[in-house]
């Protein structure tokens, strides 16, 4: 399932997938890269705007969507973290 949220990124746009990609080799364990990615998540949506400028397609992105898109990212995600981790089961690869 933790996998999975970097699936789920992608919807929401690429450059989260890349993000939550690129911060999973900085933490000790699944749990504290599932809090770490919900903590990010949630700091985005405190300033969508300034995240979507950081990667120049404030311009050519629909808030709206993309709001939306990041905050079922954020309720998987906390599903995920709520999911006892015997039962998350094994990325597809």
């Amino acid at each position: 399932m933790a996998y999975e949220c970097i699936i789920r990124a992608e919807a929401v746009t690429h450059y989260l997938k890349t993000d939550f990609g690129a911060v999973s080799s900085q933490y000790e364990n699944e749990e504290e890269y599932l809090n770490g990615i919900l903590n990010y998540v949630m700091e985005i949506e405190n300033d969508i705007e300034d995240y979507l400028d950081s990667w120049s397609i404030l311009d050519e992105t629909d808030v709206d969507i993309f709001l939306k898109r990041i905050n079922e990212v954020k309720e998987f995600i906390k599903r995920t973290i709520n999911t006892p981790l015997k039962e998350r089961g094994e990325p597809a690869l």
